[in-house]
């Protein structure tokens, strides 16, 4: 604190001196007007006065000088420490000063590692463009442009490490310039682009660009990174959506898609397509025989044939399971021509996949039922031609498979009728409504010496239904299982129950059955459960099931053969057996067909066929059951020939139970 800052204490020090200089004044005065010559006592009153201000004034000085003394002693006291303080404040705020800087020094030089670090170890390719070539790059970009050295990209362009081209068509170079003009517009801009390793080999890359540095001198900073496994996951993505896993063909989404394509331009064309739907016949057979791996590689074979058989602007497609869907486009304007051209392809198809495959070891022939439905017609919608070729299939099927046939209007209610038998059914086995009829066979010195057990159905709205009708359906919807079990299972029981019964029970066998993987454990449970003797039950068995694969067959005979039960090879002169698969045959017995029998009083081949096939049973020890006899002349035939069994109107059409029952007893 100033002294002036004191007011009382500097005024009572100055006041003597006031006094002094008023009595000076006053003095001046009076000498100036000569007063003081006439008027001598004033003069020493006066100067009386002047010695006691004088003393006056001096007392107060000494007196107030002192403290004032002090008062500006400790005044400058308080201005060095205020200084001191200051000084110390300074001192301080200028260490702060040097330690933030020093934190900013230290910061700085830590931002710049990482920076280092971010930079040249970071897996991903980095590199820094200015004025659009790259200046500055990182370790990763020599393994991703597959360069010894940096500098084999540094100060290019970036369109010299890229295709002539991008995905697009458009030139690299005019493509990288506009990337690059985007970037600095936005701050940043990420693209995919096309890069070229400096041996050439081009892969996809997702390119980030980022404008760095200040407005006087920007750069960008460029992150490239390989994504050739994403592309091709995606590309397996897509191709999962839209192909079959198995064989690599369209799947029903991608056809739907095309069939719907080629309808909408065929109908502003005014030209024919054709639809052509292929299933596979007794493919299931397979399935269940072999194994689904054997089935998998067989549609994988077929469906090579159908690639390198349509043209390039066909599409063949797999529906599911063995359905293949085959769209031929632009078949003309004209109907019947256009209808004639897909019977040709169709039957080059058929002929193509009707051949024998090697799978596994397995020798497996197989055929196929073709439908062909043209379009467009008036009201065609993607649903109508689907449903429709698909009615022209099961019509080839139900022709005899291995059949081609064209989409007629009057196959859609036989379809309907198909599908609602196929659901009856299956009601009628769950709730064994199926019955067994049983036919009699009768051996050349008139004895019963075994029963054919006979499937029947009895419609409770269309009446009896054909077993070649409902034995088909069943094989085709997967209830010729539960089918063919209930017909053994009834079939046993009913004769093991009669008083008489014969000795040998005969069971026409599904080749859905004889291949199914437990066939042998569910007989040979049968045979358990119910004690059956040695040789009482006969398992009847066509030839196609043994040609499909012999090598299969003939262990599955050997299997149930030693069961105790007898093998009958049913239909034989029908198909298409060798003597060679004959002789390795394990079977007991030779069924000749009705279709030979029925006409060989009239028919000199088929007298000459019968007889061939009775002297190959003799060759062969086997015996030999004739069936369809219906006269004495056919049976006398038979005889003279040497076949000792027969089965036929001529004793008895198939009965059921109870009527057998009373055969037998009239019959004895």
């Amino acid at each position: 604190m100033s002294v002036l800052q004191n007011k009382p204490l500097f005024l009572r020090a100055l006041l003597p001196f006031s006094f002094l200089l008023a009595y000076g004044l006053i003095l001046l005065v009076f000498i100036e007007a000569n007063e003081l010559q006439s008027h001598p006592q004033w003069l020493w009153n006066l100067l009386g006065f002047n010695i006691f201000t004088l003393i006056f004034a001096l007392f107060m000085y000494l007196t107030y000088s002192r403290k004032l003394r002090h008062q500006l002693k400790e005044a400058e006291d308080r201005l060095q420490q205020d200084q001191a303080t200051y000084a110390e404040m300074k001192d301080a705020l200028i260490e702060q000063q040097r330690e933030q800087l020093s934190a900013t020094e230290k910061d700085l030089l830590v931002s710049r590692k990482l920076y280092h670090d971010l930079f040249y170890r970071t897996a991903d390719a980095m590199m820094v463009l200015e004025n659009d070539q790259f200046s500055e790059g990182n370790p990763a970009c020599l393994a991703l442009f597959g360069c010894q050295d940096l500098s084999e990209f540094l100060g290019v362009h970036p369109s010299e490490l890229s295709p002539a081209e991008q995905e697009d068509g458009t030139p690299s170079k005019d493509k990288a310039d506009k990337m690059i003009h985007m970037a600095f517009e936005q701050g940043s801009h990420r693209f995919e682009w096309l890069h070229q390793t400096r041996k050439g080999k081009v892969f996809p890359a997702e390119v980030l660009l980022t404008v760095i540095g200040d407005e006087s001198s920007p750069s960008i900073c460029a992150i490239v990174r390989d994504i050739s496994e994403r592309r091709k996951a995606g590309d397996e993505i897509r191709f999962q959506a839209h192909y079959d896993s198995l064989t690599g063909l369209p799947n029903r989404r991608l056809m739907l898609d095309r069939i719907n394509q080629a309808l909408v331009s065929s109908q502003r064309h005014a030209y024919f397509n054709a639809l052509l739907f292929i299933d596979l016949d007794h493919f299931k057979l397979i399935n269940d025989s072999l194994g689904h791996s054997v089935g998998d590689e067989l549609l994988i074979q077929i469906a090579d044939i159908l690639l390198h058989t349509i043209r390039d602007e066909d599409t063949a497609a797999r529906f599911g399971g063995d359905e293949f869907v085959i769209l031929f486009k632009h078949l003309g304007s004209d109907r019947d021509a256009a209808g004639l051209k897909a019977e040709r392809l169709a039957e080059s198809l058929q002929q193509k996949i009707s051949r024998s495959y090697k799978v596994n070891d397995h020798s497996i022939h197989i055929t196929s039922s073709i439908g062909i439905y043209l379009f467009p017609n008036n009201v065609d919608t993607l649903d109508d031609i689907i449903k429709q070729a698909d009615t022209a299939m099961y019509s080839a099927k139900d022709s005899g498979r291995n059949q081609i046939a064209f989409f007629q209007s009057s196959m859609q209610d036989a379809v309907v009728k198909r599908l609602t038998l196929e659901k009856d059914l299956r009601l009628a086995v769950e709730s064994n409504a199926i019955e067994v009829y049983f036919q009699p066979q009768i051996s050349s010195d008139r004895q019963i010496v075994g029963v054919e057990a006979l499937a029947r159905w009895q419609h409770p709205k269309h009446g009896f239904i054909s077993p070649d009708e409902f034995i088909s359906i069943a094989e085709d919807s997967g209830i010729i299982y539960a089918l063919g079990d209930l017909i053994l299972k009834q079939s046993i029981e009913q004769i093991l129950a009669l008083p008489n019964r014969p000795r040998h029970l005969s069971v026409n066998i599904s080749p859905y059955q004889f291949r199914h993987p437990g066939f042998q454990a569910t007989i040979a449970a049968l045979i358990e459960h119910y004690h059956l003797p040695e040789n009482f039950l006969v398992l009847e068995i066509t030839e196609g099931v043994i040609i499909r694969d012999l090598e299969d067959a003939v262990e599955r005979l050997k299997q149930l053969r030693s069961l105790g039960i007898r093998v009958s090879l049913d239909d034989f002169g029908t198909g298409y057996s060798s003597l060679s698969h004959l002789k390795r045959l394990p079977i007991d017995e030779l069924k000749i067909d009705r279709s030979f029998v029925i006409d060989i009083e009239v028919d000199p081949q088929d007298a000459l066929l019968v007889e061939t096939i009775i002297k190959i049973a003799h060759q062969f020890k086997l015996h030999t059951v004739a069936e369809g006899v219906e006269t004495e002349a056919q049976q006398t035939f038979l005889s003279k020939q040497g076949c000792l069994i027969f089965q036929g109107y001529l004793y008895s059409k198939p009965l059921p139970v109870n009527e057998l029952q009373r055969f037998i007893a009239d019959f004895s």
